[in-house]
């Protein structure tokens, strides 16, 4: 997307170079806004399961030793950030 930008900017001042040969003729300057978007599918993956699902998701990540999906599961359950 950023390339993009730079690329119609890019054209938008050759063009307007272009158009110095027709005084008449205006242009609009435009400003370009970036805005970031995060994904966090971490915390949809426990939040707002059952009792049952949660319990039996903890005991199949202790079992499996898998102790990066306890570390990942506690702050979302317990709601902090």
């Amino acid at each position: 997307m950023i390339s993009f930008l730079l690329f119609s900017n890019i054209w938008k001042v050759s063009f307007s170079k272009l158009l110095e040969y027709y005084p008449d003729f205006n242009l609009k300057k435009h400003s370009y806004k970036l805005m970031t978007c995060l994904e966090v599918p971490c915390a949809f993956d426990f939040k707002g399961k059952g009792v049952v699902r949660t319990m039996g998701g903890f005991l199949r990540d202790f079992l499996r030793l898998d102790i990066y999906r306890i570390y990942r599961r506690i702050p979302v359950l317990l709601n902090e950030p």
